[in-house]
């Protein structure tokens, strides 16, 4: 395997987006140095719950509160994040309108407000952490950003990828029915480039592969043209979602087994290998004390005799 330089820094979002590829692919993430990852995430934690993308410096934001939550979901492990400071940064990003910003005092956006809701989510904290009356607030400003397609903030033009930015936010806070399918649709496929495929930003613009995803992906939410179900929180496909939660099993009877085994070596006063090194050092032990012992007691009796 190649190395990479000595100096290169790993970042959270290709860390998210690198084990996302692995799921999609039915990878079994056995290759994956687990421990390394999840130590990453935790060195880039900083004191205020957020998080920075590489540990050589970058800017802090919600974005990167999402990659860590999701490479957590994906690894099954969430020790690697201080939820309580990242839920408390989270709320501090909370707008005056009921929608989220990248961080305190900014602007609430679609892109954001999506990394908020799926973060809450994915760390079980979404309708605990937000009031009846904040979800309520939250989902009028989502559902209101949709005139054909979605926006991402008031008075802009509509946007392919906020199909799934908003589109998903509105999935996870469970209202996705009072999205108008066709108006969405229509939108999503008028941004399609019929000479070389692809999606755009907005129509008559040229495609790219990233408004292609997402378009994709908001069309795949609303179950159209025969396209796979996506999973809104982790941004891949349900069916890498189920595979990543065989993973978890699997691992969780490994975990349990490793458990059950460390048990019955400390019932039995150590492991079987333990009591075999015992058992040499005792025999050797008796050998060289007959070695000595044999040869005086023989000495001792023929002088005797």
């Amino acid at each position: 395997m190649e190395t990479t330089n000595n100096y290169d820094c790993s970042h959270i979002a290709m860390t998210y987006t690198g084990l996302a590829s692995l799921l999609i692919l039915g990878d079994d993430l056995r290759r994956v140095n687990k421990h390394a990852c999840l130590e990453g995430i935790k060195a880039l934690q900083l004191p205020d719950g957020s998080f920075k993308s590489s540990y050589d410096g970058s800017e802090n934001d919600m974005r990167f509160i999402y990659c860590a939550c999701c490479v957590c979901t994906m690894l099954d492990d969430f020790s690697a994040i201080n939820q309580a400071t990242a839920t408390n940064f989270i709320m501090k990003s909370l707008c005056h309108d009921g929608a989220f910003g990248q961080g305190p005092g900014h602007e609430s956006h679609g892109g954001s407000t999506y990394c908020a809701c799926a973060s809450l989510q994915l760390m079980g904290r979404l309708t605990t952490t937000l009031s009846p009356k904040q979800l309520k607030r939250l989902e009028y400003w989502c559902i209101s950003r949709q005139r054909n397609g979605f926006n991402g903030r008031p008075h802009k033009d509509d946007d392919t990828c906020y199909s799934f930015w908003v589109g998903a936010s509105l999935k996870i806070l469970g209202i996705f029915d009072l999205v108008d399918f066709k108006e969405n649709e229509n939108f999503v496929l008028s941004t399609q480039d019929i000479i070389v495929g692809g999606f755009a930003k907005w129509p008559q613009i040229n495609p790219d592969a990233l408004h292609s995803y997402m378009g994709v992906c908001g069309l795949a939410l609303m179950s159209l043209h025969s396209l796979q179900p996506v999973d809104p929180t982790l941004n891949i496909s349900e069916r890498a979602r189920l595979h990543m939660q065989t993973l978890h099993e699997q691992w969780a009877v490994a975990r349990k087994h490793k458990e059950a085994v460390s048990r019955v070596r400390t019932k039995s006063g150590g492991s079987t290998l333990d009591r075999t090194h015992a058992g040499t050092v005792a025999l050797a032990f008796a050998i060289g004390l007959g070695s000595v012992i044999i040869p005086w007691v023989f000495k001792a009796y023929f002088s005797k005799s």
